[in-house]
């Protein structure tokens, strides 16, 4: 009966190790010292940089309780949705958009904190898995943490004007703490070591799904790892293990750029009490690279601005130039594992093909605009791989009035990746026919344009502008607040509109046009119908007199006419009549001349009518046969 007692107590604790979903072995328990290379070796490959840092080192020595605490405000961005007691997790690598965090702390706990935190259980190649959907979930930057550059609260907004996302939040107020957009997890995988004998470490990878998947590829099935880049190894080899390791790819320390610079590293170890010692390794591409580099890597970190390291030294070895420098225990930019904070995202510009796109970081960081009229974004992103604060990417090639959905995202010199919320925008579309019509304007041809029936409202005066096919502005209009209509102009007085396409554009407060709307005119369509002549017949002469001349004008085009006068002639009879009217599209007018012309002979006569404009040139004419009678 004991022995039975005892199997299933075996039993149950098998039940329990094979409930945790187990990976290769992981270092640690059996008491051994993890290392920067250990961990390299769990995260997926082609990352910017890769961050190891041993908190339990950090937490045993009093002396490094500053360096502690400043790190734990930047590490909250990768631990926040699983609720982690940061002081149960002992080491930690950051690589891209994936982090992996091993300690001895209770998967059973954070189970049930990632279900609380609406993350749904599922499988990835044999591997326990919580995933969600991160829509509206983002994340908030740590602010004030040892390696932030400066706060979120300090950033302004980059663009301010009438083309704002009627949407979106006025451009001119402070974003709420929440609405600050930071690198989210979405995905978080729960793996351990743990077997009946050994108690092992638990290893947490947290981050972007498809990093976390292929880190789990590293890990369970030697899919390749950092480590497994030329370029980081021979760098890892050279460097000390030590209590906080970055690597990075181009730079060195996030700030320093040098010419045909692959990878730096350093390895970060307390000296005495109140300093920290660094020792670094750049690989070059060559030795002649390495050479006009030295002196300078030198120089920067004597004048660092941030930091002002002590006891630099710089000395070359190949195309290696390796390092060691000092620094006190609250220095900042050592190590970054924090996400850049986006702020102030704003969409202006926008056209019926175009849109400019603007955010801003609170460090250095790349910028990228994923977007489409779908929320698979499938169209080709856009991007810039310079590392600024203030980002604008402009989107091309769009379809008019059309919804397009998008998202921004920045990745920092360490390869922090952070990314926006799924935003919306519409480009703008050509007006729809009944929200315009053609008028006459006391003697000008104009478009009235009907706001209701477009929705365009403003919460500050605007203009509108109308302009030619020739390119030139023939109309402008002030839209206010609570304008039901606007009138513009589209030719001068008594004159005739130019065919052609029409553009109706937006002026801002900086007085650029933003085009709005295309109209495509093609001509006035006129013809002449129920003409009538009076006639009177002289019978002492044996010819007629005429006394009047009657006609109906109809304008079947899309643009008015503008007739100033119209030559008539009967025959050999030539004269001319004053006209002075403005023909709309689908406007019929009755037009009523009285003459006094005599001698007109008996028999049918050849009328020509020849309507001129205000230039005295011949808009269309008419032609007939007549017969006084």
């Amino acid at each position: 009966m004991n022995f039975k007692v005892i199997l299933v107590a075996l039993v149950a604790c098998v039940v329990v190790s094979l409930g945790v979903v187990g990976a290769k072995a992981s270092a640690g328990g059996d008491g051994r010292e993890v290392t920067d290379v250990d961990m390299i070796k769990k995260l997926a490959n082609s990352p910017g940089a890769f961050v190891f840092v041993d908190l339990k080192a950090l937490r045993a020595d009093a002396d490094l309780e500053n360096v502690y605490d400043a790190l734990e405000r930047d590490v909250e961005i990768w631990i926040e949705p699983l609720d982690m007691d940061f002081d149960e997790v002992d080491r930690m690598g950051l690589g891209g958009r994936v982090s992996a965090f091993e300690g001895l702390f209770s998967l059973e706990q954070l189970r049930c904190k990632l279900k609380a935190n609406g993350f749904v259980k599922t499988k990835y190649r044999g591997v326990e898995t919580w995933e969600k959907d991160t829509e509206g979930e983002i994340i908030t930057c740590p602010k004030g943490g040892l390696f932030s550059w400066m706060s979120c609260t300090d950033c302004k907004s980059p663009f301010t004007g009438p083309c704002f996302n009627p949407d979106a939040a006025e451009a001119d107020e402070e974003p709420e703490e929440d609405e600050t957009d930071c690198g989210y997890v979405d995905s978080v995988a729960l793996m351990s070591s743990r077997g009946l004998l050994t108690r092992g470490h638990e290893t947490v990878l947290t981050g972007r799904r498809d990093w976390v998947r292929d880190s789990i590829g590293v890990i369970k099935y030697g899919d390749a790892s950092i480590y497994d880049d030329s370029d980081f190894s021979g760098v890892i080899s050279l460097l000390p293990r030590a209590t906080v390791v970055k690597y990075q790819k181009e730079r060195l320390l996030d700030l320093y750029h040098y010419e045909g610079l692959a990878v730096s590293g350093i390895s970060v170890d307390k000296k005495d009490t109140g300093t920290l010692g660094i020792r670094g390794v750049c690989q070059f591409a060559d030795s002649e690279a390495a050479a006009a580099a030295m002196a300078e890597i030198q120089a920067d970190l004597e004048n660092d601005p941030f930091s002002r390291w002590q006891n630099v030294e710089a000395r070359r070895d190949g195309r290696f130039v390796k390092l060691t420098f000092e620094g006190g225990m609250a220095r900042e930019a050592i190590v970054d594992v924090a996400p850049p904070c986006i702020t102030m995202v704003a969409v202006g510009g926008i056209t019926m093909t175009g849109a400019v796109v603007t955010w801003l970081t609170d460090e250095p960081a790349t910028g990228l605009v994923e977007y489409g009229e779908s929320d698979t974004l499938e169209i080709a992103p856009v991007g810039d791989s310079g590392l600024t604060t203030g980002h604008t990417l402009r989107l091309s090639g769009l379809s008019p009035d059309t919804a397009y959905q998008f998202r921004v995202t920045s990745v920092d010199a360490s390869g922090n990746d952070a990314a926006s919320a799924r935003l919306e925008f519409r480009t703008l579309g050509h007006l729809p026919p009944d929200a315009y019509t053609v008028i006459d304007d006391s003697g000008r041809a104009a478009l009235r344009i009907l706001l209701s029936r477009i929705q365009l409202s403003t919460a500050t005066a605007l203009e509108l502008s109308l302009t030619n096919p020739n390119g030139v502005r023939t109309g402008t209009d002030s839209l206010n607040p609570g304008d039901t209509e606007a009138v513009l102009h589209m030719a001068e007085p008594h004159t005739a509109p130019v065919p052609g396409i029409y553009k109706l554009a937006i002026i801002d407060a900086s007085g650029k046009e933003i085009v709005w709307s295309e109209f495509a005119f093609i001509e006035p369509q006129i013809s002449v119908s129920e003409l009538v002549l009076d006639w009177e017949y002289v019978s002492y002469a044996g010819r007629y007199t005429l006394y009047g001349v009657a006609f109906k004008l109809q304008n079947d085009g899309d643009l008015p006419v503008y007739i100033e006068a119209v030559e008539v002639t009967i025959g050999t009879l030539p004269f001319e009549m004053g006209v002075d009217q403005m023909v709309l599209p689908a406007e019929e007018k009755t037009v009523s001349r009285p003459t006094y012309y005599t001698g007109v002979a008996p028999g049918a006569k050849k009328l020509t009518m020849r309507f001129l404009d205000q230039a005295g040139l011949v808009c269309f004419t008419h032609s007939s046969t007549v017969t006084p009678a």
